[in-house]
Parts: C-alpha cells; sequence; structure tokens
C-alpha cells in the first residue's frame, strides 16, 4: 500500500544525492526544488512498506483548447493581452498554459510571444481510465 507524506529539509541529503545520480536531473535542479513550497505547487514523497519510492512536485497547469474565429489580425492581438491578463491573475496558483497546436503561422506567432515548443513530455489521460 503507498504512503504520501510531506517532503521536508530532513529529505535533503538524499535529494542531494538522487539528483547527482539522475542523468537528466544532475547540474538541472537542486533539492529546493523538490523542498520549496510555492504558491500552486503541492510536494510530497510517496513511500511503500520499504521506504520511499519517488519524490514528486505536481504544478498546477492551464491545458487550453481553442477554436479560433476567422479574424486572424483581431486574434493576434488578444494573444499577447490574454496572456497579459492571466499571468496577472497567475497568483491564483496556475504556472502554465499549454495547449497543442500543429498550424505553422500560429506556432511561430507564439514562439515570437513566448511560448516554447515541449517534444519530451507525455500525457496520462486521467478521465479516460477506469481501474486505475
Amino acid at each position: 500500500m503507498l504512503k504520501y507524506r510531506p517532503v521536508s529539509e530532513q529529505d535533503r541529503e538524499a535529494l542531494t544525492k538522487l539528483i547527482a545520480q539522475d542523468s537528466d536531473h544532475a547540474g538541472k535542479c537542486e533539492p529546493d526544488f523538490w523542498l520549496k513550497p510555492e504558491d500552486g505547487v503541492k510536494l510530497f514523497a510517496v513511500q511503500d512498506e520499504q521506504g520511499d519510492l519517488f519524490y514528486a512536485r505536481v504544478e498546477n497547469i492551464q491545458r487550453w483548447h481553442i477554436q479560433f474565429c476567422p479574424d486572424t489580425e483581431r486574434n493576434k492581438a488578444a494573444i499577447p493581452a490574454c496572456l497579459a491578463e492571466i499571468a496577472a491573475n497567475s497568483k491564483k496558483g496556475y504556472r502554465q498554459i499549454i495547449f497543442e497546436s500543429v498550424y505553422k503561422p500560429l506556432t511561430r506567432f507564439l514562439k515570437k510571444h513566448g511560448f516554447r515548443h515541449s517534444p519530451d513530455e507525455y500525457v496520462y489521460e486521467l478521465h479516460e481510465k477506469t481501474g486505475v
């Protein structure tokens, strides 16, 4: 049976060792990433009967699905204004905006406005799973 516990400063030494041994995390993050609380972030360790299994940092994000109207110029003006408003209200706990697009003019426009391509993400659809 799995248990979930809050992380604490007592986890710093273990995290330091784990990060150093992890080719994806070594030199890219510090234990504070897993230990320091922030708005919109949940930090915890997952354990089984033998002890810690992994540390988790769960961030609130917004995944947007958008159907644009055909007025491209109005959309070009609206996107930066909308992003500025969302950023100003980010204290509500959201850390990222994510959405998918293959439409090249839109993806070029988004890159100019601070979006980045994120090819190494994996998605698990919770609402489609049963018995998990």
